[in-house]
């Protein structure tokens, strides 16, 4: 799967991209996203690529909650 355009939903998450925020010492993109509760945070572009990260967290209080 790959990260979806700038504004565009990536697809199998909660999560949108805003824009390009940098990336570190190690070459590691970062990017901002909007999650679906809301939430603005930074993260890595691999990991929401990969469909490690799903959301700003809230999936994972969601399912806490529910069980």
């Amino acid at each position: 799967m790959t990260t979806a355009k700038i504004g565009k939903r990536v697809k199998g998450t909660r999560l949108t991209p805003l824009r390009y925020s940098h990336m570190d010492q190690h070459r590691v993109s970062y990017f901002v996203y909007r999650c679906e509760c809301g939430t603005v945070k930074t993260i890595r572009k691999y990991h929401v690529k990969v469909s490690r990260t799903k959301s700003c967290g809230c999936l994972n209080k969601e399912s806490y909650l529910k069980n």
